[in-house]
């Protein structure tokens, strides 16, 4: 079934995020006749998932959820491409680059970012949630303990003691045989 496909594909060695696209604001309308039919496509590594298409808005509402898994959290990059639906083809309107260092696990990220490439100040709004990696949330589970560390050694008497007096030199001579 569907979902059997869709559990096979998490690795469980492999962190899971969730990218839920909210919404859109101040997309350039480039049309003539209507506005933009804008929609959004997330990327991460080889994954690449869309949003539906929403006809004639420069400001976008799709609350649409997308599942990605993360291999390493301190070099992937979430790259979101927004477009505008034309007949021929169509039109790039901006994209944004986000690292995903420094999530924290558990805990949504609601943000706002700024479209790169865009004739507009076009943003992006977008909930991150890292299911299972990322920093520790505050107050939450605490971090693993160090190892413990060898025990350190007695610290030596202060003042030192002495040094044991030398052996005269050179020795005596050893006693003779008893007969």
């Amino acid at each position: 079934s569907f979902c059997t496909l869709l559990r096979s594909n998490f690795t469980p060695n492999m962190g899971r995020l969730d990218v839920r696209i909210v919404e859109a604001r101040n997309l350039p309308d480039t049309q003539w006749v209507s506005k933009p039919d804008p929609y959004v496509v997330v990327k991460l590594n080889n994954e690449k998932h869309k949003t539906s298409v929403k006809d004639n808005s420069v400001s976008p509402k799709w609350d649409e959820v997308f599942k990605f898994q993360i291999a390493d959290e301190h070099s992937a990059q979430l790259v979101m491409e927004l477009w505008n639906k034309n007949v021929v083809s169509d039109e790039f309107l901006g994209r944004y680059s986000l690292s995903l260092n420094g999530l924290t696990r558990g805990e949504v990220k609601d943000d706002w970012y700024l479209l790169q490439q865009c004739k507009t100040n076009a943003e992006v709004r977008v909930r991150l949630l890292a299911q299972d990696f990322g920093k520790d949330p505050v107050g939450g589970a605490p971090a693993p303990a160090p190892a413990p560390a060898a025990p350190a050694p007695a610290p030596a008497a202060y003042p030192p003691a002495p040094a044991p007096a030398p052996a005269a030199y050179p020795p005596a001579p050893a006693p003779a045989p008893v007969a």
